[in-house]
């Protein structure tokens, strides 16, 4: 009876990430995939890396979410709200479908950045609900499993999936397959719920509400106080995590590889691989704390960046192209589940809505600095400058990791 409750509680949490990661992938991986493909200036990057902005709005979104709750009926305003934002995703998806392929990317930007709006206030929700209802820490880790296997899943539909519905089709109808794909998590978010009726609960007086934000703020930016570690530590994962992997689709275009080449590769194998490092870094935190193990991560991610310098060598090497998929889409997904378990620590107060999308911008707004600025120096350096750089770069943001608070000092 307790594994099939478990079961049914993985599969709702898989269900939350899934909806949950389609827009983000679709900012961070399936749209930088079709510029990719159409053209090889990396300006186009640096004006993608911008589409990460609305996440970094989610405070102001949370503030809108609140006032929307307490001056209208909020019975069941969770749920609804979810089915209204995934509604407009769905248009914005449609919308974007009709300038990608020829590409148009005036328009393909203004559209993509409507999903990340959106996607961004669906987050805060489906967060917030998540990390409400995982009080124990382990708990927390098994519905962050459950969370996370889902966003990487969406992951590997909207990459994978789009790059193979591309080479045999078009990027088009790889949209179209999208929305048919958000419209049935629609269908099974509707029938069967499981949020709870109302979206903030013991934020509901609005003088409590703005005095805690305000206080959250000053916190959140003083020295003495443990989210100035956690902002440094963030920026360090991103750093690591993002810098020489955004510009890795442009690299793999330019050696020669094919849509249907990375669907196999990067985006096949390298997908189940995310999985899998999921899975090891979930046992691993109940044998070390946290600290070590984001410091081994680090340290492994950063060698394991050297592999792209055989790749630039060699040229293109399927069996090379398999290889560094496997082992850097493992150790993203390693990385992912540990700082999201760092992430979700702290988020876990009685404002919870609020420290995740004042956490969550702060961390978006990292990742939107880290590409930027790795497009801008692609397109200005040779790559094996850039692949210097970035080891550089992530070597020194792992050492970070050494210095940690209470929470990292834990296992499970």
């Amino acid at each position: 009876m307790k594994s099939e409750k478990n079961f049914f509680k993985f599969g709702r949490f898989l269900l939350l990430g899934f909806v949950s990661g389609i827009p983000y992938f679709w900012i961070s991986i399936t749209l930088p995939l079709c510029v990719a493909s159409q053209t090889v200036h990396s300006e186009y990057f640096k004006g993608l890396s911008l589409l990460f902005f609305p996440y970094v709005l989610k405070p102001f979104f949370a503030s809108i979410l609140y006032y929307l709750s307490t001056s209208i009926i909020h019975r069941y305003f969770f749920k609804y709200t979810v089915l209204a934002v995934q509604t407009i995703i769905i248009f914005a998806f449609y919308q974007s479908s009709q300038c990608m392929s020829p590409l148009q990317f005036e328009v393909l930007w203004i559209w993509g950045c409507v999903i990340a709006c959106f996607g961004a206030i669906q987050d805060i929700i489906l967060e917030g609900y998540r990390i409400n209802v995982s009080k124990p820490q382990i708990s927390s880790t098994q519905n962050l499993l459950g969370n996370q296997t889902g966003f990487r899943l969406a992951g590997l539909f909207v990459s994978s999936g789009a790059l193979g519905i591309s080479h045999y089709g078009s990027w088009k109808l790889a949209s179209y397959v999208i929305i048919g794909a958000i419209s049935i998590a629609m269908l099974l978010i509707g029938v069967n719920s499981p949020f709870p009726r109302e979206l903030f609960t013991k934020e509901q007086e609005s003088s409590s509400y703005w005095a805690s934000l305000k206080k959250e703020l000053k916190d959140f930016f003083s020295w003495n106080r443990f989210p100035l570690v956690l902002l440094i530590h963030l920026f360090a994962y991103k750093m690591i995590d993002a810098f020489i992997r955004w510009m890795l689709p442009l690299f793999l275009y330019g050696q020669g590889y094919s849509n249907i080449e990375l669907m196999y590769a990067d985006k096949g194998l390298g997908w189940g691989s995310v999985l899998l490092g999921g899975f090891v870094a979930h046992k691993a935190l109940q044998r070390i704390p946290l600290k070590w193990a984001l410091l081994a991560w680090g340290i492994a991610q950063t060698i394991a960046d050297s592999t792209c310098l055989f790749q630039w060598y060699l040229g293109k090497h399927m069996g090379l192209l398999f290889f560094n998929s496997f082992l850097h889409q493992m150790l993203s997904g390693v990385g992912n589940l540990l700082i999201w378990v760092y992430i979700s620590d702290y988020c876990r107060s009685s404002h919870t809505m609020m420290r995740y999308s004042i956490i969550s911008a702060w961390f978006t707004l990292d990742r939107l600095c880290v590409t930027w600025c790795a497009s801008l120096v692609y397109g200005r350096t040779h790559f094996l400058t850039f692949l210097a750089l970035g080891m550089l770069f992530s070597a020194l943001s792992a050492m970070t990791f050494l210095y940690s608070q209470k929470v990292m000092n834990r296992t499970l």
